[in-house]
């Protein structure tokens, strides 16, 4: 029986009646029923307790209440949960439990990195039990978010005998581009027999957008200085220009072809500007800038040889780059803006890595995200 639902949260209280604990006055139902209602589902919600037998001690231990804890996985950045004891009322009845998510709706900003999710076990942690989550993209993908933390890709919820809520973290990934706000549902799923999913079984995040006012890769670009009036289209010395796809590359604006001697420092400007395009007044980034040598009849291949820019910033929003090349030949000049916490990766599709054979381009904050066979999606 279901003292909650069959009393006092459903009939109003009596003036003889003792108040109700802390954990039965905050467990929500889905459906408000009225005093003296014909409702036919006024008892959907209601769970079955049984008394805790001598033969159920490995599964319960007595008092309840003596044993209930809340874990929370990831704060000494590992595996492993820390605990601590939870007040609740249950003394010998219990049950399995009703799992639900804490919360229906969940905000954080893109640049927080974690997002702590919990999970509620009623009927007083009778029993170990387990349940999966499930991450629905709405408006994210893949590259949004990683479903765990770096330090485990288990999306399954274990709770031992006496654990009554437990908290996890989903990675958020910063990946600098101005999108919006996102959203993506976690839904409970997969729970173990004995278990009983709640009606607050999903939850919705929104990943807030910060990225506007910050730097942007995309509307960033080259300038002239008045010492060299050269334009670069992602190439240093060129016989005829390239192109070189890469949202993480700072794009130029004109497509003047230009030839640079070998040996002769080469030397230009960065501009940079914010998520909608508008210029920047202070400096604080940084850009890295590479020219990297396109062997001859390679049809694409990464280069191995790299030479390596000198940036610096003028505190203004322009950055002078200086960039000596010392072997003649086709250069892909690529300035990449670099932002702290992200790993850019590429995947190809096979072991020769042409530009023709790159299957996904995505930026994690680690990279923990199981690969098993064909493309990376």
């Amino acid at each position: 029986m279901d003292l909650v639902l069959t009393s006092v949260r459903r009939s109003g209280k009596r003036t003889y009646d003792p108040p109700l604990p802390q954990d039965e006055r905050e467990r929500e139902f889905s459906v408000k029923v009225p005093f003296n209602s014909l409702q036919t589902n006024a008892f959907d919600e209601s769970e079955s307790f049984r008394l805790m037998s001598g033969e159920e001690n490995n599964a319960a231990k007595l008092p309840l209440k003596d044993h209930a804890i809340k874990c929370d996985q990831g704060i000494s950045n590992d595996v492993g949960f820390n605990c601590s004891n939870v007040t609740i009322s249950h003394v010998v009845c219990g049950h399995e439990g009703v799992v639900t998510l804490s919360s229906p709706e969940y905000e954080i900003w893109e640049n927080e990195g974690a997002i702590r999710i919990t999970v509620l076990r009623s009927g007083g942690g009778v029993g170990l039990t387990t349940v999966d989550y499930i991450i629905n993209h709405l408006t994210t993908d893949d590259s949004d978010l990683t479903p765990t933390h770096f330090y485990t890709t288990d999306q399954t919820i274990t709770f031992l005998p006496g654990e009554i809520e437990k908290s996890f973290l989903i990675t958020i990934n910063d990946d600098r581009l101005v999108e919006g706000n996102e959203r993506f549902m976690i839904t409970l799923a997969n729970c173990h027999e004995d278990l009983t999913l709640g009606v607050q079984r999903r939850a919705y995040v929104t990943i807030l957008d910060d990225d506007r006012p910050l730097t942007n890769s995309q509307t960033s670009h080259v300038v002239s200085t008045p010492k060299r009036f050269s334009y670069f289209k992602r190439q240093l010395i060129s016989e005829y220009t390239n192109s070189w796809e890469d949202v993480n590359v700072v794009e130029t604006t004109n497509d003047t072809h230009t030839r640079q001697i070998a040996g002769i420092a080469n030397e230009f400007q960065i501009k940079a500007h914010n998520g909608v395009n508008l210029n920047q007044q202070a400096g604080g980034d940084v850009f890295l800038v590479e020219a990297a040598e396109i062997p001859k009849g390679s049809d694409g291949y990464i280069s191995h040889r790299v030479t390596r820019g000198v940036v610096s910033d003028s505190n203004s929003g322009f950055y002078g780059v200086s960039i000596d090349v010392t072997k003649a030949g086709l250069h892909h000049l690529n300035i990449y803006l670099l932002v702290p916490g992200g790993l850019l990766g590429k995947y190809y599709d096979d072991a020769f890595f042409t530009s023709n054979s790159l299957s996904k381009t995505r930026v994690d904050s680690v990279l923990n995200f199981t690969w098993g066979e064909g493309r990376v999606r």
